[in-house]
């Protein structure tokens, strides 16, 4: 989240909780933004190419960590379940098949 006009009118615990998700413990404000672009533009940033520069204050890698910390406490075989049918990463599976470095990558796990 970035500290925009709009956001400035969000409720308070909307607020804290995406400063609380934010490793800098703050939000990201649209002069970093521009800052960010500034930089991509200037010449410092010639070799930079399909890249994306996540401006947000840590926002995503805080929350990503927090999933990893879940993941990592889950249980070893979230693929199938028994007697539940397909497990989450079934369905990323099939919809992958056609890509032989995804499909290549599933079948050494298993």
């Amino acid at each position: 989240m970035v500290m925009t006009d709009m956001a400035k009118v969000l409720p308070a615990e909307v607020l804290k909780r995406a400063v609380d998700e934010a490793a800098l413990n703050e939000l990201a404000h649209p002069e970093d933004i521009s800052s960010a672009v500034l930089f991509l533009l200037s010449n410092a940033a010639r070799a930079i190419t399909g890249e994306v520069l996540r401006v947000d204050a840590g926002n995503i890698s805080k929350v990503r960590r927090r999933i990893m910390t879940a993941a990592c406490h889950a249980p070893h075989d979230v693929d199938r379940e028994p007697g539940k049918g397909e497990g989450p990463y079934q369905a990323d599976r099939a919809a992958n098949s056609h890509r032989p470095d995804i499909a290549d990558r599933d079948r050494s796990r298993e």
